[in-house]
């Protein structure tokens, strides 16, 4: 009886421990996933800030030539 508990017990608490490792492998994994997401999202907002600062430049060369034909058109 006494060894019919122990073992249910042992049998009870492997099984714990089992579900617990198995949820830290899943934890671990939604991070990497997560950590990847992220990564992937900050090289593409850093693509876009690049695109963004180079169609600005070419706004700002603009500016003086239109100035310029505008002075001229007056």
């Amino acid at each position: 009886m006494i060894l019919s508990k122990l073992t249910s017990a042992i049998s009870l608490k492997q099984k714990m421990v089992d579900e617990l490792a198995e949820k830290q492998r899943n934890a671990k994994r939604m991070t990497q996933q997560y950590d990847q997401h992220l990564s992937c999202i900050e090289q593409a907002i850093r693509e876009m800030q690049t695109r963004r600062d180079r169609e600005l430049a070419k706004l700002g060369a603009l500016i003086p030539l239109l100035t310029y034909q505008l002075a001229l058109s007056s």
